[in-house]
């Protein structure tokens, strides 16, 4: 959908590619045809495509009244039910996006999270983070597997990454070691279990 400024009328385009992709930098007037200078309400697809971006909407007030959210990422159990991982000042909460309720999961501040092994994930700047496995919390901050403060977290080639942004010194007596897996499950028919 065109917007024509001069006229107020809509109308519909066909976007077949723009292969040269965008241009700001030049005048718009002086720009190839298979090129765009301003793109609104659209984002490129996997394929590289334009596709129209999903509205931005207020989905819920905070689950704490008067806190501000933070939005981590997404959860989605083992019934296939999907949430959004939010904190605040009072703790890391998930969002039903079925039922639009709010449910506490741990009074972690997270900063970051990713889902492994159908348990997510959540990291804290301030303290060891752990995980949900769909019904309960699992604090890392002690044991063999000890998760270091960190302000992301992301999945990777099943494996875990956390960034901080300490230096120094700090950082060596506050992150001794990087995050651990568990070992892997003992081969079964030639695949991990």
């Amino acid at each position: 959908m065109a917007f024509n400024e001069n006229s107020g009328v809509r109308n519909d385009i066909v976007i077949k590619g723009f292969p040269r992709g965008f241009n700001n930098v030049n005048d718009i007037t002086t720009i190839d045809d298979e090129e765009m200078a301003v793109v609104e309400n659209l984002e490129i697809d996997s394929n590289g495509g334009l596709v129209s971006r999903p509205p931005i909407v207020k989905v819920a007030d905070s689950p704490a009244t008067g806190e501000a959210v933070d939005m981590l990422g997404y959860y989605t159990n083992t019934s296939g039910v999907l949430f959004v991982v939010v904190s605040c000042a009072s703790g890391t909460y998930l969002y039903n996006t079925n039922t639009d309720l709010y449910t506490k999961i741990t009074t972690v501040v997270g900063s970051g999270c990713a889902q492994w092994g159908g348990k997510l994930y959540v990291c804290s700047a301030a303290t060891s983070g752990g995980y949900w496995d769909g019904s309960a919390w699992t604090s890392l901050s002690t044991g063999n597997y000890k998760m270091p403060k960190g302000e992301q977290m992301v999945l990777h080639k099943s494996r875990l990454f956390m960034i901080s942004r300490e230096t120094g010194v700090a950082a060596a007596s506050t992150h001794p070691s990087p995050l651990q897996a568990p070992p892997r499950p003992a081969l079964t028919n030639g695949m991990y279990g």
